[in-house]
């Protein structure tokens, strides 16, 4: 919540002004950073084993932006519905990671 909650600020303010390319950007562009730049750095200093808890997440993961590109595809836009799906799809993930 701590790395994210500034993104997400940004991307709810740049919502409401309309302005999408932006909020979309802010997310993609965050994940992108944490994905490639944290893990990689962590990576070289100290070598990441892949267990199965990891393998699981993984899947988890394609499945969730599998969710988001058909939402996308649909209308070509992220309606209130499917933002409460994604709000939904994640809680249940948090509630999966808490008692794993």
């Amino acid at each position: 919540i701590g790395t994210s909650l500034p993104e997400l600020v940004t991307s709810i303010v740049a919502a409401r002004k309309n302005e999408v390319d932006m909020a979309l950007g802010n997310a993609i562009g965050s994940n992108v950073f944490n994905i490639l730049m944290v893990l990689g750095i962590a990576s070289a200093i100290s070598p990441i084993s892949i267990i199965t808890e990891n393998i699981i997440d993984l899947c988890v993961l394609i499945v969730f932006t599998v969710c988001v590109w058909i939402f996308a595809g649909t209308k070509k836009k992220i309606g209130k519905i499917e933002g409460f799906a994604m709000v939904a799809l994640y809680a249940a993930y948090a509630v999966y990671i808490i008692i794993r």
